[in-house]
């Protein structure tokens, strides 16, 4: 499983020219399902972002986490972050879960963290236009 997390101060997913989900303040998650990914790896990734501390608190040191600024998540499905781009001009995408499979980790990773968050999503398998303004920039990258 990978994470592409990204600071906002809004994010939102368009689809057909109409908003479907926006957010303010808090992470875009960009979430890449690995074919031996299981359902095992929910738990970890769901503590990996609740725990993270890359807000700036008073003093401009990265230390406050999502809930400690109030912040929402945005949450996309995005098979191109298992991609391998050694394979040639175009990258291969094998590494990454069969639609249905990635859904179902996708789906809990979601319901997982609205125990905690205000999450809203994209939807799965569908073009999708994101339109974010990063803050910082900060964005983590992470393998779980």
């Amino acid at each position: 499983m990978r994470l592409f997390i990204q600071v906002v101060n809004t994010a939102s997913v368009i689809i057909k020219n109409s908003i479907y989900s926006s957010i303010d303040k808090g992470y875009l998650i960009y979430l890449g399902v690995h074919k031996n990914d299981t359902l095992d790896k929910v738990q970890s990734a769901s503590l990996f972002i609740e725990n993270l501390r890359i807000f700036p608190d008073k003093d401009g040191k990265l230390n406050l986490t999502l809930k400690e600024v109030s912040g929402s998540i945005l949450i996309v499905s995005s098979f191109t972050l298992l991609s391998d781009p050694d394979t040639g001009r175009r990258p291969s995408f094998s590494n990454a879960l069969d639609a249905s499979g990635a859904k179902v980790i996708y789906d809990a990773l979601v319901l997982k963290l609205c125990d905690s968050f205000k999450v809203e999503t994209g939807v799965f398998k569908e073009d999708m236009e994101i339109k974010s303004i990063n803050s910082g920039p900060i964005n983590i990258y992470h393998e779980i």
